[in-house]
């Protein structure tokens, strides 16, 4: 029992200072011309590992469309500067308009969340066309397109139809907090019945 306590510390010994190495590897050192140019590269463009990410200020703006079938309900777009902009699609509301204020922080945790657990870029465009990530199918279920877009103009967009059993939880949770970040519930009007 002796031996396999000594071995297991040992063991962990070895895993902390291998973890030291790495993060003294990896941080930034003060000496020499090359770690002044790799500093000026890090800051031109982000570190490989962080490649599928984004940050706060290299995204324009972040749109969430809903609908249900063919038919659209609304479009709330939250921009970088903190607008928010929210338009009614509705047949009998359609082009209404209001808008708001987003915190910065509020948007930054957006993006953060985007990246993980949502993983944002490696989504398939149209969730339902991936039989892997769509699994059982239910039909007449509301929709979801979020977009993403970049100052430059490029974007991503993820449709997400509701009726796909296996979407994932993610995906639906930042569909979620965009709304709630943006006080959609404010916005939306119940429908008008004919009398």
């Amino acid at each position: 029992m002796r031996i396999d306590l000594m071995e297991h510390k040992s063991l962990t010994h070895r895993r902390a200072i291998a973890l030291l190495s790495l993060i003294i590897a990896c941080s930034p050192s003060n000496s020499g011309s090359a770690s002044a140019a790799h500093a000026s590269n890090v800051s031109a463009s982000p570190p490989r590992h962080f490649l599928h990410q984004f940050a706060a200020d290299s995204v324009d703006s972040m749109v969430l469309e809903r609908r249900y079938g063919s038919r659209p309900l609304y479009r709330l777009r939250l921009s970088q500067s903190g607008a928010t902009q929210f338009v009614s699609q509705l047949r009998n509301d359609s082009g209404r308009t209001a808008s708001g204020r987003l915190a910065a922080e509020d948007y930054k945790e957006l993006l953060d969340f985007a990246v993980f657990p949502v993983d944002f870029l490696s989504l398939p465009d149209d969730i339902y066309s991936d039989s892997a990530m769509c699994g059982p199918v239910a039909t007449d279920e509301e929709s979801a397109i979020v977009t993403i877009y970049m100052p430059d103009g490029s974007h991503k967009s993820v449709w997400d139809y509701y009726g796909c059993g296996w979407s994932p939880w993610s995906l639906r949770a930042l569909e979620d907090r965009i709304d709630r970040a943006a006080h959609v519930e404010r916005m939306l009007r119940p429908p008008r019945h004919a009398h």
